[in-house]
C-alpha cells in the first residue's frame, strides 16, 4: 500500500503538470495584451517601397503602441486614403505590424501639375519623393477642380 504522503505529493505533481502550462498560456495572453508593436514590417508588392517612418506617422503610431488598442480595419482605410498606395492590407503576429501593400504605379506625367502623375486607373498622386525619376509621358489636363487621389 502506498503512504499517503507520496500520494498527496503525486497528486500535487499532476495538478501542477496540468495547471502549469494553463497559467503560463494565461499570463503570456495577458503581457502580449499590455506591450506594444514590437515592429513595423513591411510587405511592397511593388518595386518601390516607403520609409518606415512614414507608415509609422500616417498610421499614428508611437513607441508605446499597444497591439490591442490597433484598429487593423481603420490602419487600412487610412492606407488606402493615401493617393500613392492602391492595395494595403494590416495585420499584427506576435507584436510585429505586417503592412503589405502596393504603391500606384505611373504611366503619365501632368504636364499642367508639378510633381504629380497618373496611373492606369486615372487616379492622380504625388510623384517625389516616394517614387525615383521615371521618363514618362506627359499629359496635359485641365487643373481647375481636380485633387490628388481623383479619377
Amino acid at each position: 500500500m502506498i503512504p499517503k504522503s507520496i500520494g498527496w505529493l503525486t497528486g500535487c505533481v499532476v495538478c501542477l503538470y496540468i495547471f502549469f502550462p494553463l497559467y503560463a498560456r494565461y499570463n503570456k495572453r495577458e503581457s502580449s495584451q499590455n506591450s506594444s508593436i514590437l515592429q513595423i514590417v513591411q510587405v511592397p508588392l511593388t518595386v518601390d517601397s516607403l520609409p518606415t517612418s512614414y507608415l509609422s506617422t500616417v498610421l499614428e503610431l508611437t513607441s508605446a503602441s499597444s497591439p490591442s488598442k490597433c484598429n487593423l480595419e481603420k490602419s487600412e482605410q487610412i492606407l488606402k486614403s493615401v493617393p500613392f498606395i492602391a492595395y494595403a492590407c494590416v495585420k499584427i503576429v506576435n507584436n510585429d505590424l505586417y503592412i503589405e501593400y502596393a504603391l500606384r504605379s505611373p504611366k503619365a506625367l501632368l504636364a499642367s501639375w508639378k510633381n504629380s502623375a497618373v496611373d492606369r486607373e486615372g487616379v492622380i498622386f504625388p510623384l517625389s519623393p516616394f517614387f525615383s525619376p521615371k521618363q514618362l509621358p506627359q499629359v496635359l489636363l485641365p487643373s481647375s477642380s481636380l485633387h490628388y487621389g481623383d479619377k
